[in-house]
């Protein structure tokens, strides 16, 4: 709890002094999802989640060119893990009744970060099943593996840390999509003064509340 304190500690004085106009060589970036970006040294990442701020209809469900552990500083959020399923598990009446009903998906390579995009135009298609939501609160932290396919909804003003490990070489990933949809990017880009200014003033009143 103790540790908890000073991460949300120090956090309160990033956005403080980021409203004040005192961070401004800090470079924050805006991505599709809603989730307002700063990169800080030791491959750590701050997530700042605003729904106002994600793009209509974006593709939500990823992997990653690396693993990671996310810690919730303030807010809640719901991680769901997707099991991808193979022609023998399409039948099985019991994973149907574990999981939930069986959803057509669009897959392909994507180069995550500022610049990148969709690898190819070819796509091809699977099957997932969702497993139960995994709800986190201040203080929880859970472990994603680079491999594993997932889609996190956050509640607005949510702050999570990421710290990232075993980066893949290669710096690419999977976006899916439901099969009758059209794929919408999520790849961020620099955010602007107003943007970041919004988003940090609704996540230090989540987090004084």
């Amino acid at each position: 709890m103790l540790k908890l304190k000073l991460i949300q500690a120090l956090m309160r004085f990033i956005l403080e002094q980021t409203l004040n106009g005192n961070l401004r060589n800090m470079k924050w970036s805006l991505q599709g999802f809603g989730m307002l970006r700063l990169y800080l040294p030791g491959d750590i990442r701050v997530n700042i989640w605003d729904n106002r701020y994600q793009v209509p209809g974006v593709s939500l469900i990823h992997n990653h060119p690396w693993d990671f552990q996310s810690l919730i500083v303030s807010g809640k959020l719901i991680n769901v893990r997707f099991i991808q399923l193979g022609t023998e598990e399409r039948s099985s009446e019991n994973l149907t009744r574990q999981l939930g009903p069986r959803m057509l998906y669009n897959v392909a390579d994507i180069v995550p970060g500022e610049g990148g995009g969709l690898m190819t135009e070819t796509q091809s298609t699977i099957a997932l099943r969702a497993a139960p939501g995994e709800f986190y609160c201040p203080g929880d932290s859970y472990y994603q593996s680079a491999r594993e396919i997932h889609q996190t909804t956050p509640d607005t003003g949510t702050i999570t840390i990421n710290i990232r490990t075993n980066r893949n070489p290669v710096d690419r990933c999977l976006t899916l999509w439901p099969k009758d949809k059209e794929w919408v990017s999520a790849l961020p880009r620099p955010a602007e003064d107003y943007e970041v200014k919004d988003i940090c003033t609704k996540a230090l009143e989540k987090m004084n509340a």
